[in-house]
């Protein structure tokens, strides 16, 4: 019964509604073109009356209507037919009756005339499905005969024509003059375009005007249908907020074009006068979940995302309001809540166009297609524009098809994404699951060496206690490192490169100072001496002492450089190394930062801490072997009081010098002098 086509109605009973599928540049053309008559007028015409002849199969008959206000609606017919001198109707002066919101009725008065020889029947075809109020009369002579009454206590079965608008047929006789009289009332906009028609126009563009729409339903269906097989073979939500959104398009148009009324209820008038408000709530909340669950808000745009929210709280209580508040001032507002809404949908997009690609390209298609709809909505309600309402029908609903086609295009473009992204990320991960492996061998490996070291430290020289002393922060600093790698799902690249650096410096340095204590030397290994960057030792810095400043509670600063030197960048790192660790240690809570300064040829290793600094006294005997600071021994009990004179013996052995200098209260600056070349 929902699909059935539109029954051929007799001579008694009539359909209308001019319908045109244009595509949104047309629909926009027709703002400009809207107050021209679609037919010439000459002035005796539209001065007098509506010539009725048999040949022609219609007429428009917008010039020919004029008006009377009645905004306390305390006038009858029977007062306008008597007193005509009083009441002062004026002409029409656009392409269809047209007075904004108006809270009172309206009347409207149309002569009419058959010079012909035969009795002429016509239909009246009003093109809108639902107004709250409206009736029809025809006068001839003194003789007046009411035509058709709907009202929001009249089901759909009482109007005369079975009819998703308003029709009312009606004769004229030959060599008659008739005058149609028309009281409507309304809580939207006033527009009321009529036409006269034949009975076999009316039928033939009521049956191509019903295919036509029940074609543009059918296509929404389409995708209704499409989103619920996507959300079953490819999971996700975006699919399932599609499909309220569209069943949403497709039940607010199949309301707004009249077959709502027709077919889905019928009997409920009273419903149906204010299912447009709640319809139009829904379909704005429906598009505003469905742009949050689309565009990610809640994640990549918490401020549009709230205002989303907000947006759907907003619907909601629009529709409760009128309980309270005239439906009729709420419905003016909702028609700017839905232009305003969809330029916000529309900016949304473009913001995330930005950061996320052409991934939502349709979705900027589809709402630039609803805010140009809105937009001559909203002309035709606000602004002094004359658009028609048949040209505001046909851009709204074109538009909300062609952006119901552009978010099912949106969401299926952004899942193909999605699984692509999904599958380079499980690469990477494969990758860095890998690479993780390999670092925690050779961390293993580094592991076995160091408890070796620590087996000789009992009868070593004092060289093995002081690559014991070098590698026991360092190793416990990279552990933990590696270990929160292992626990996460993915790993900056950067990150690993610095812990591979880290791990190269540690790896010579274990082997050089092994190979030396098993040989019983005292000297710092000869190492080659080439050019490098100094960025190395400062990234091998920052890696090794981010954990353990973490725990102390001290914001530790490494400031990049790209310095060159030539000096043996494992005892550059031991030194380095030792410093840190002792700042660290004498400092918590404090600030740490270690870089580098240019000075004619030399580069300075500077490590600044704000602790609470030493005397002159404590300075004197801090570079003494095996002194610790009291303020840490409670708290540190693996310590042995090495690094500082590990510190100077390293400089001397490397042909450099380093300096400390104190302030109480206010920290320590420890300095290394390198040559640059």
């Amino acid at each position: 019964m929902l699909f059935a086509p539109c029954p051929i109605p007799d001579p008694n009973r009539r359909q209308a509604f001019p319908v045109a599928l244009k595509i949104l540049a047309l629909c926009l053309l027709s703002i400009f073109f809207a107050g021209k008559p679609a037919f010439a007028v000459n002035s005796e015409d539209a001065s007098d009356f509506v010539e009725l002849r048999q040949d022609d199969p219609n007429r428009e008959i917008a010039s020919y209507i004029s008006y009377l206000l009645d905004p306390e609606q305390k006038l009858t017919l029977s007062q306008l037919q008597q007193d005509q001198g009083e009441f002062r109707f004026r002409q029409v002066a656009k392409s269809e009756p047209n007075f904004g919101f108006q809270k009172g009725a309206i009347w409207l008065r149309l002569k009419l005339g058959n010079t012909g020889n035969e009795e002429l029947s016509r239909i009246l075809a009003i093109e809108t499905n639902f107004v709250s109020e409206i009736e029809v009369f025809q006068q001839v002579g003194a003789s007046t005969q009411r035509l058709m009454r709907q009202n929001t206590e009249m089901p759909f079965r009482t109007r005369p024509i079975d009819y998703h608008q308003l029709a009312v047929p009606f004769s004229v006789e030959a060599g008659q003059q008739s005058v149609l009289w028309v009281r409507y009332r309304t809580s939207g906009l006033t527009a009321l375009p009529m036409s006269i028609e034949t009975l076999n126009s009316f039928n033939s563009r009521s049956n191509r005007e019903m295919a036509l729409n029940f074609g543009f339903y059918g296509i929404i269906g389409m995708f209704l249908i499409a989103s619920i097989a996507a959300a079953i073979f490819a999971p996700a939500r975006i699919f399932i907020y599609y499909f309220f959104y569209a069943a949403a398009v497709l039940i607010y148009i199949f309301h707004r074009d009249g077959y709502a009324f027709q077919f889905l209820w019928p009997d409920w008038p009273r419903w149906n006068a204010f299912a447009s408000l709640p319809l139009a709530a829904a379909l704005t909340a429906f598009a505003s979940q469905f742009t949050r669950s689309y565009l990610n808000t809640r994640d990549d745009f918490p401020v549009y995302d709230r205002i989303l929210l907000g947006i759907i709280l907003l619907q909601v209580l629009m529709v409760l309001v009128t309980v309270f508040v005239d439906s009729e001032l709420i419905k003016q507002l909702m028609t700017i809540s839905i232009t305003l809404c969809a330029m916000l949908f529309l900016t949304a997009g473009l913001s995330a166009l930005r950061t996320k690609g052409r991934r939502v390209l349709f979705f900027v298609i589809g709402w630039s297609g609803i805010v140009v709809a809105s937009l001559t909505t909203f002309t035709a309600h606000w602004l002094d524009i004359e658009v028609t309402r048949s040209a505001t029908l046909d851009t709204m609903r074109t538009s909300m098809i062609f952006d119901a086609f552009m978010m099912g295009v949106a969401c299926v473009s952004v899942v193909s994404e999605l699984r692509k992204e999904r599958e380079q990320l499980m690469v990477q991960r494969a990758a860095s699951a890998e690479r993780n492996f390999e670092l925690a061998g050779r961390l293993a490996g580094l592991e076995q060496k160091y408890e070796l070291a620590q087996a000789m430290v009992e009868n070593s020289n004092r060289m093995v206690a002081n690559t014991t002393h070098d590698l026991r922060q360092p190793l416990h600093s990279l552990r933990s490192v590696i270990h929160n790698l292992s626990d996460k799902k993915t790993t900056d690249k950067s990150e690993i490169d610095h812990i591979e650096q880290s791990l190269q410096y540690m790896e010579s340095l274990v082997e050089e100072n092994l190979n030396q204590a098993s040989e019983d030397r005292r000297q710092v290994p000869e190492a080659p001496n080439r050019l490098m960057s100094a960025s190395h030792i400062l990234q091998a810095i920052a890696t090794i002492f981010a954990k353990e400043a973490e725990a102390a509670d001290i914001k530790l600063k490494v400031v990049p450089s790209s310095a060159q030197m030539t000096a043996n960048s494992v005892a550059v790192l031991r030194i380095l190394s030792n410093l840190v660790a002792n700042a660290i240690a004498y400092a918590p809570g404090a600030r740490i930062v270690v870089g580098i300064r240019r000075r004619n040829t030399q580069l300075i290793f500077e490590v600044h801490d704000t602790g609470p600094g030493m005397t002159a006294e404590q300075l004197k005997t801090a570079k003494t072997r095996s002194q610790r600071g009291e303020e840490i021994s409670a708290g540190n009990p693996d310590g042995k009081g090495l690094g500082l004179s590990i510190v100077s013996d390293l400089t001397e052995q490397i042909g450099s010098v380093w300096k400390l200098s104190s302030v109480p209260g206010k920290g320590t600056v420890a300095q290394l002098f390198l040559d640059s070349q």
